[in-house]
């Protein structure tokens, strides 16, 4: 017997899955027809209406947290002098919380502490000091 080349052997192969396409889309429409398909695509269809609600849902809320995000920009410009805010919403909050800035006091305060335990004789002549160099650099 003569034997088989790769190419032809390839076609041969190409054609069996033409014939085993066409048998396995019968399949398909035949079990396209049980009650199992049917109760899985009665399933597939209510996700779907739940899906098209969440995404008008989604919608909804980004458009309710842009607006708060807005609304308390200004609301937070007036905690100007204070060292807290409102934070904004994001995807890591969902409700309102607090920002407290204390590190951006941590170094006023650790410079009121060093000059507050010198020597009293010393104090005086530091904050003119202080004055000096503020004048100077100004």
């Amino acid at each position: 017997m003569k034997q088989v080349r790769k190419f032809e052997q390839d076609a041969i192969v190409n054609e069996i899955i033409v014939g085993v396409n066409e048998r396995i889309d019968l399949d398909i429409k035949q079990e396209e027809k049980t009650k199992e398909y049917k109760a899985c695509k009665k399933l597939v269809d209510q996700m779907e209406k739940i899906r098209i609600q969440r995404d008008a849902l989604s919608v909804q809320l980004n458009d309710l947290e842009t607006m708060y995000n807005k609304y308390i920009r200004p609301y937070n410009e007036t905690f100007k002098d204070k060292t807290y805010a409102i934070n904004p919403i994001s995807y890591s909050n969902s409700g309102i919380s607090w920002s407290k800035n204390t590190w951006a006091l941590r170094d006023k305060v650790a410079n009121k502490l060093a000059i507050a335990l010198l020597d009293p004789t010393a104090q005086s002549r530091i904050k003119d000091i202080i004055k000096a160099i503020a004048k100077e650099v100004a």
